[in-house]
């Protein structure tokens, strides 16, 4: 299936992954225009359309309460407004992109929860993609939104890649037929193995593949099957100090007893049964 090239996959960089350098920002400081929203600052290059800025800032205040509300973030607090709104910072195309940040040239964008310099959450990525709007923002704003519902604590990667996914234009559709065709001809990742799986040591663009969508999947099936709520409720008790395998089955029990019984449940679900 097209929209699975490996390269649609892992075009984003996890979270943290990056540590990137603000030197190459600072000496182009003269260069970037900003324009404020809410909860984010756009920093771009002034040949950039304005026009598409707004909107950018339309949508990444559209992710925002969209994926809070799926994974049931009630916040109580102006997060990400004034002082801690997030920074986007846009590069004009690939090449720039790549030069500057010193990202790998298969990268799209990437995020930190924290960076030292700006003393602010930022994104960077870069104009002139077909993805960045639609998949590489939403990815984004994904992974910082569930970083700052759990903080330090951690979560599975598959939870983190699945979460970051979860908005991204069409994918759930997608990958629901490309699970379903793995699951028919027994290839997918065991969930035992699943959870304890660090896909950024994976060379294999297939495997990698297969990973980000059974992420996908197994957080869809969650939600859609037992509600944002508890998947939120499983998330605060991670943040309180509760191992994530703990966590989870306190909050999925009596229906899901066990990390097979979950496994068990999904496998039907993709299937339709």
């Amino acid at each position: 299936m097209g929209f699975f090239k490996a390269t649609s996959i892992f075009l984003t960089c996890c979270l943290s992954v990056i540590l990137w350098s603000l030197g190459a920002a600072q000496a182009d400081s003269e260069k970037w225009l900003e324009s404020k929203g809410q909860h984010f600052i756009i920093y771009f290059y002034p040949q950039t359309d304005t026009s598409r800025i707004d909107f950018i800032l339309s949508q990444a205040d559209n992710y925002y309460q969209q994926i809070a509300i799926q994974i049931g973030y009630s916040r109580y607090q102006n997060f990400w407004s004034w002082d801690n709104r997030v920074k986007i910072y846009i590069y004009p195309d690939s090449t720039t992109f790549v030069k500057k940040t010193g990202q790998p040239e298969w990268s799209k964008g990437g995020a930190v929860a924290y960076h030292p310099n700006l003393k602010s959450k930022v994104i960077i990525s870069y104009d002139q993609q077909d993805d960045f709007i639609y998949n590489v923002l939403p990815h984004e704003i994904g992974h910082l939104t569930l970083k700052d519902f759990v903080r330090e604590e951690p979560l599975p990667l598959w939870v983190e890649e699945g979460v970051a996914q979860f908005l991204e234009r069409d994918k759930v559709k997608y990958v629901h037929a490309y699970m379903k065709k793995r699951i028919q001809e027994n290839d997918f990742v065991a969930f035992k193995r699943l959870n304890r799986y660090d896909i950024r040591q994976e060379m294999d663009p297939e495997k990698v593949q297969l990973y980000y969508a059974q992420s996908l999947s197994l957080i869809d099936f969650l939600i859609k099957n037992y509600g944002s709520l508890r998947f939120g409720r499983m998330c605060r008790r991670v943040r309180d100090g509760t191992a994530f395998d703990q966590a989870f089955l306190q909050v999925y029990k009596p229906e899901i007893t066990s990390f097979s019984a979950l496994e068990k449940k999904w496998l039907r679900y993709v299937n339709g049964q």
